[in-house]
């Protein structure tokens, strides 16, 4: 099985189940996120489940052309990396403990600007999948960031001998 065809069973394995009750309750974050290229990035992911529950996975995915990326999924008791997506191999994690706090940030490092897109947080327990996440990342150039920077240290003075 290719990696197209899994990411795409396990996005559809976290469309099924939508008669059963919520089992787990979300803090949705829709916020865009903006970073440098190199720098290491965080995307919110918060969720209280609903009882105890022995069968909790987490996966991040990455909206792609034809299917979603796995970014990162991780079941109670370890990371699944089988299923990643290579080009995000080695950069990722989730917080210790995040099947108990409820705290599914994904720590994204080394970014890419082809890192840049949307990213969707899907937290599946007892048979059903919840989204408690979807934000859009912008990576901007390490250079074109210090330029600006650069810039508005430039303008600044200037902007006051005008005014």
């Amino acid at each position: 099985m290719t990696a197209a065809h899994f990411g795409l069973m396990l996005g559809l394995l976290f469309l099924v189940g939508d008669s059963l009750p919520e089992a787990i309750q979300c803090e949705e974050n829709v916020k865009p996120v903006t970073a440098r290229q190199g720098d290491t990035v965080y995307l919110p992911c918060y969720f209280r489940p609903e009882g105890q529950l022995d069968k909790l996975l987490v996966s991040w995915q990455k909206a792609h052309q034809d299917y979603p990326l796995i970014v990162h999924a991780e079941r109670r008791g370890g990371e699944m990396q089988g299923q990643q997506d290579g080009s995000f191999k080695g950069r990722t994690a989730l917080p210790p403990n995040w099947d108990q706090t409820g705290n599914a940030t994904l720590q994204l490092s080394r970014l890419r600007n082809t890192d840049s897109g949307n990213y969707t947080c899907y937290v599946r327990a007892e048979q059903r999948s919840t989204v408690c996440a979807s934000l859009h990342l912008t990576v901007n150039s390490g250079a074109y960031a210090r330029l600006s920077a650069w810039i508005t240290v430039l303008l600044l003075p200037l902007m006051k001998i005008l005014t």
